[in-house]
């Protein structure tokens, strides 16, 4: 995959991100994708494995918020590993109330011209879930 396609592909998923299009999420992972949050705030996953589970953990957004934005602001693309780094901040507003806001280091690696593994590192202190901190 050239950069240039690796960037594409990320607009795309930050932007289903915060519109919850499923469509177009599912369209991008590889059948045997991996979601990493290795730092995962206290009580929730930290991996997901598979088309499957990586879609259905992340059809909760909308329980979760009332609006979510991610937003890539460096973008470091690898052809030859065929992996893309981004520095991306988010913002948006729990349904539960208040506001979240948060900075993001993800590791994108494709395959295929799919997205294979999907590593994603935040500051879980910033996520918390009043009501369930179980939620996803």
């Amino acid at each position: 995959m050239t950069g240039d396609e690796m960037i594409a592909a990320a607009a795309r998923l930050l932007n289903s991100l915060g519109t919850s299009d499923l469509a177009t999420l599912e369209e991008l992972l590889h059948e045997q994708v991996v979601l990493d949050w290795p730092f995962a705030a206290r009580g929730m996953p930290t991996m997901f494995s598979g088309k499957r589970a990586v879609i259905d953990a992340l059809a909760r957004i909308p329980d979760i918020f009332d609006q979510f934005e991610m937003t890539a602001n460096a973008l470091y693309p690898s052809e030859s590993s065929a992996t893309l780094t981004i520095e991306a901040s988010s913002a948006g507003r729990f349904r539960s109330g208040g506001d979240y806001n948060n900075v993001y280091v993800l590791l994108l690696q494709f395959n295929g011209g799919k997205l294979a593994l999907w590593r994603e590192y935040y500051d879980p202190r910033r996520v918390q879930f009043p009501d369930d901190p179980t939620i996803i």
